[in-house]
């Protein structure tokens, strides 16, 4: 069992420093609560010290971006 735990834990950490790749941790709500060091750079985060709030990640593929703009009409 120590070495599942050593594995998850060695997992997390590379997945969390190193790994070129965006790696979210989600709230139940899904906002981005946590965030790799790869998606700190990549949304320029690291620099600015902002938190997450102009990023969209939708894993349902049920958002619509259009609907978000000033010039799009809102149906009801």
């Amino acid at each position: 069992m120590t070495e599942d735990s050593d594995i998850h834990s060695e997992t997390f950490e590379y997945l969390s420093k190193q790994a070129p790749i965006l790696f979210f941790i989600l709230s139940k709500q899904g906002l981005i609560v946590e965030a790799n060091a790869y998606a700190d750079r990549m949304t320029g985060r690291v620099l600015s010290g902002e938190r997450f709030q102009d990023v969209v990640v939708d894993f349902t593929g049920k958002f619509d971006l259009s609907a978000l703009t000033s010039d799009h009409p809102k149906s009801d």
